[in-house]
């Protein structure tokens, strides 16, 4: 399938170019209904005639536009399955992978450059695993030094605390040491609760390259004053080094997003220029960065 049309009154909807999106067959020309494509939307043409409403809009679908579903590849989400090495398969044959509703339990992901994840009341659970050092159960695989587009939305981490020995534990954890490049990271829409250290950490040296960063409609939950978790998001250099002329991490974005029971909502540590945080609200909490 190349092209197809949709009415406009369900594109303008549906569409958002470059983002993925969920539409229903019934308002794709030619495919019938009673079942659901998730894919990539390009906007390629439109078709407008002046004084007339616009009838067809026309977007490119391609099988590398297509989502890979988890369960295809075994994934239970039934709540005590170890899901690690189903979901890690997915996200290494595909570039869109998409979690339905259940609760996936896993160890460790790696991610890859131009990759979406995309979850439907899909919950995330950490398992403990042997590690030592800053680590987190979600962390990049470089290529050639880099990783870079990689969107992640519509998932709820439930980071599983009381079961995880390690102290310096993230949910999701970018770590770039030396030359290494990050570039154009969107987590859109996520919850972290019960996390043992950081939400989302951005760990550099004062060589590396960060860049391009959007955190979009994220909520924290520490759950328990008891032990609250430490940082929703958090920017800091590798042990704390003065970082003086050095500006590692560029063009960050932080828009409305919340935070309960936490240390921090955001902790923007030195190196960083060009921070936006906006329509944040934190609650709870028991320091401020």
């Amino acid at each position: 399938l190349k092209t197809s049309a949709l009415a406009v009154e369900e594109a303008s909807k549906l569409i958002l170019n470059g983002d993925v999106v969920a539409i229903p067959t019934e308002t794709v020309y030619g495919l019938g209904a009673n079942a659901t494509i998730f894919m990539k939307i390009v906007l390629t043409n439109a078709i407008t005639v002046e004084g007339t409403k616009v009838e067809v809009i026309v977007v490119t679908m391609t099988t590398n536009n297509l989502i890979t579903n988890v369960k295809t590849y075994g994934a239970e989400g039934d709540g005590s399955t170890d899901d690690t090495e189903a979901i890690q398969k997915a996200i290494d044959d595909s570039n869109y992978v998409y979690i339905p509703e259940g609760v996936y339990c896993y160890t460790k992901l790696k991610l890859k450059s131009n990759l979406v994840i995309v979850g439907n009341d899909a919950t995330l659970k950490s398992l403990d695993i042997t590690t030592t050092g800053n680590d987190a159960s979600i962390t990049p695989e470089y290529e050639n030094n880099k990783i870079e587009n990689v969107c992640i939305q519509g998932i709820i981490f439930e980071g599983n605390k009381e079961n995880i020995t390690h102290d310096y534990y993230d949910v999701i954890g970018f770590f770039a040491n030396n030359d290494e490049k990050i570039k154009n990271i969107t987590i859109n829409n996520c919850q972290f609760k019960n996390f043992k250290e950081d939400g989302i950490r951005f760990m550099y040296s004062k060589n590396a390259d960060i860049s391009d960063i959007t955190i979009k409609g994220c909520y924290f939950d520490g759950v328990t004053n008891e032990k609250p978790s430490l940082n929703g998001i958090r920017f800091v250099m590798n042990n704390y080094v003065d970082t003086y002329g050095y500006y590692p991490v560029n063009n960050v974005y932080i828009h409305n997003c919340k935070g309960e029971t936490i240390r921090t909502l955001c902790d923007i540590k030195r190196g960083c220029q060009n921070v936006i945080v906006s329509d944040c609200f934190t609650h709870n909490m028991n320091d401020c960065h």
